[in-house]
């Protein structure tokens, strides 16, 4: 009985390590990725590049705007009736362009720099994105470059 255990057990552990051996080999040679020399080069079309660029012209505002104002209007141009997602700071507004492909939109501003992005999906769902900063703060710009200019004045004045 002890010997007929002895022999179970031996036979058990032998064809474990075959299948424990079978599926190591297996999985070490799929694994392997192949090696290649060939260097890859994508240049993007002309086509697809115009294509893209003539989509989406964005109005105001300008890019890396100083602003003191917490409300801001975006405003452009795209394709007509397609759906215009802007996303500001994270919060997003959407509306739709009109027959003419215009949109406007107002959004709120938070103090400090503020990325704007413009989305825009087409009825084909092709989507395009055009991005802004505009920086919002609470100091007035106009008083600031009035001063300057009441200091320049009086240095040639002579006081």
């Amino acid at each position: 009985m002890k010997k007929e255990m002895l022999i179970s057990v031996l036979v058990g552990l032998f064809f474990g390590l075959i299948i424990v051996y079978g599926v190591y080999t297996a999985q070490s040679s799929l694994a392997k990725p192949e090696l290649t020399t060939e260097k890859l080069e994508v240049s993007p079309s002309v086509e697809a590049e115009n294509e893209t660029t003539g989509i989406l012209s964005i109005h105001s505002p300008e890019d890396e705007t100083i602003v003191n104002e917490p409300v801001t209007t975006i405003t452009g141009t795209t394709i007509a009736d397609s759906y215009v997602v802007i996303f500001i700071n994270d919060k997003e507004s959407i509306t739709n362009a009109d027959e003419s492909g215009n949109f406007s939109i107002e959004g709120e501003l938070e103090l400090g720099s503020n990325i704007i992005e413009v989305h825009v999906i087409d009825s084909d769902g092709k989507v395009v994105v055009k991005e802004r900063t505009i920086i919002y703060t609470t100091k007035p710009l106009v008083e600031e470059s009035s001063e300057v200019a009441t200091d320049s004045a009086k240095v040639d004045q002579g006081e």
